[in-house]
């Protein structure tokens, strides 16, 4: 049997409501739960904006229908890297700046959702080891991100890599095919943009989700 977690990124104070909800709509219609990676500030000029319960009520009320897992999706998704080099928000920054962003983050997200956030979803997919040093020492139960693990991760967190963009589903289901016996395990990244809804055509509309109903669905999100 192959396993195929869905995982929505980015949903935050300034992400587009309606698009979200059509997409949890969408996955409620084909019993299809997703973790969805949220953002805890925003930044709007040289200020800070954090998610409020207000402006995540449709956030709250998927979680509590058991739609959506929330996951967290870093500080407030901006580069700490400079230049030409590949954005990251995480490495290179000193353990105890990472681990203070870290907890402030999770503090908005556990008091919106009034449920323990175990779950950390690193901007870009990049980390370093210290990120997970901090993610073990908050407890936290796994982060989902890219391959690469750096000499000295934590070895006390479960890793959970994407697999795939969500236009490739199809794609890996059937390169996962030959070891179905093996259970493998996918994880299909979404974003706003790959739906035609928000003003980006031409790769998925929110509909696609009901298409893969035949596959083998988690009856549950990634943890």
């Amino acid at each position: 049997m192959i396993h195929l977690s869905l995982r929505f990124d980015d949903p935050s104070a300034t992400s587009d409501r309606v698009l979200e909800e059509g997409i949890f709509a969408a996955v409620q219609t084909a019993g299809m739960p997703i973790t969805v990676a949220v953002i805890p500030f925003r930044r709007q000029d040289s200020d800070l904006i954090p998610l409020t319960q207000e402006r995540a009520a449709h956030l709250i009320d998927a979680q509590r229908a058991d739609i959506i897992e929330v996951a967290q999706h870093g500080y407030c998704h901006e580069s700490a890297r400079v230049g030409k080099r590949s954005p990251s928000e995480f490495i290179g920054v000193d353990s105890a700046r990472q681990t203070e962003w870290i907890c402030e983050g999770r503090a908005v997200l556990e008091t919106i959702f009034d449920k323990p956030i175990i779950g950390f979803v690193p901007p870009w997919n990049t980390f370093d080891a210290n990120t997970t040093q901090g993610l073990e020492k908050l407890k936290y139960r796994y982060p989902s991100a890219g391959w690469k693990l750096d000499t000295g991760c934590s070895p006390g967190l479960s890793y959970l890599p994407s697999t795939c963009r969500m236009t490739e589903v199809q794609e890996t289901l059937n390169a996962l095919e030959a070891f179905a016996s093996l259970e493998p395990v996918g994880v299909a990244v979404m974003h706003h943009y790959n739906f035609s809804e928000s003003g980006n055509p031409g790769e998925i509309y929110s509909d696609v989700l009901l298409e893969y109903k035949k596959q083998a669905w988690p009856e549950k999100p990634l943890c």
